[in-house]
């Protein structure tokens, strides 16, 4: 029909951030975790009468397998999967695919990512899972009972049970969690070797102390982070940088730095001292903190203040990787 505006199947708004097309309306997508405030507020901003979602939602298995088929060619349901928990409380997907199932290699990895991403989701993979990986089976030993305990430990389990079997990881890790980090330790502290990674969040930093180590192991390691995945609260951990000279004033600036976070803590408990460290010329500080702007913008203020210097503010979430207040 003549002015009708015929509308494209992909519509990118900036690096790493587009928005699809799919039969129930439009999905935000993002390339990696740190871009998921930009695609949020993508899909915010959409213009009323327009169904349009943030990430793909998790359809289930039965459709995931349709639309697996459809994409890349590969029939999935005579495979199996093993889930497992690796480091940084992640969860590791491994699919058993029959050798009777064609496909070169790349395809069949392409085809189980597909698969999850479909079945459970964006967000759950992005917070959840750290790797998806493909292994060939010479033949199909299916198990037909779950163990009553809950235990994902068999080899494989039917492909039928993926998302059970996510769930039952996703609910092992978060039930040894702390109710809240926002707690003052003195005791349990330990040291982190860390290997200096030019470029990376902390390149320079060289040495980790703290309480809390598979969560600050986890973060300098510069795996996906979801500060929920160490603590049921609401807290996230975050980090704090200053340089200060000479390096004779240095153990004093970082001992009056944790200093004012117990203060803090012990008034208002909206944050917790959970590590300290050190660069060449840097000074660190790690601290599980309420996530609100005000509160954590007056905080920097405070340590700026304290240590008669300027002092930079950073998260260890995935998704808020880049800013800083």
């Amino acid at each position: 029909m003549k002015g009708e505006v015929t509308l494209p199947e992909r519509v990118r708004f900036a690096d790493g951030v587009w928005a699809e097309r799919h039969a129930s309306g439009w999905v935000v997508r993002w390339a990696d975790p740190s871009l998921r405030p930009l695609a949020r507020s993508v899909a915010r901003c959409a213009p009323q009468g327009h169904n349009v979602v943030l990430g793909v939602p998790g359809a289930g298995l039965r459709a995931a397998l349709e639309h697996t088929l459809g994409r890349h060619g590969v029939d999935l349901r005579g495979s199996e999967v093993r889930v497992g928990i690796t480091r940084g409380h992640l969860l590791a997907l491994v699919f058993s695919i029959p050798l009777d199932v064609p496909g070169e290699l790349d395809q069949l990895q392409a085809a189980v990512e597909c698969l999850s991403e479909q079945a459970l989701g964006e967000e759950l993979l992005d917070r959840w899972v750290l790797t998806i990986d493909v292994a060939r089976a010479a033949r199909r030993s299916r198990l037909s009972v779950l163990p009553a305990s809950g235990s994902a430990n068999a080899a494989t389990h039917p492909l039928e049970l993926l998302e059970q079997l996510v769930q039952i990881g996703i609910s092992a890790i978060t039930a040894e969690l702390p109710e809240s980090q926002l707690v003052s330790r003195v005791e349990g502290w330990t040291a982190l070797d860390v290997a200096p990674a030019p470029g990376g969040l902390q390149g320079d930093r060289m040495q980790a102390f703290t309480n809390s180590p598979e969560a600050l192991k986890a973060a300098l390691e510069g795996l996906p982070f979801d500060s929920s995945r160490f603590t049921r609260g609401p807290e996230v951990m975050v980090w704090f940088a200053w340089t200060r000279a000479p390096l004779s004033e240095r153990l004093a600036a970082r001992e009056a730095a944790e200093a004012l976070i117990r203060e803090v803590s012990e008034s208002q408990a909206a944050c917790a001292l959970c590590g300290t460290g050190f660069g060449p010329t840097r000074d660190y500080l790690d601290a599980w903190v309420l996530p609100n702007v005000e509160f954590l913008g007056a905080l920097r203020m405070q340590l700026a203040a304290r240590l008669a210097t300027s002092v930079e503010l950073g998260f260890y979430d995935s998704q808020w990787l880049g800013e800083r207040v």
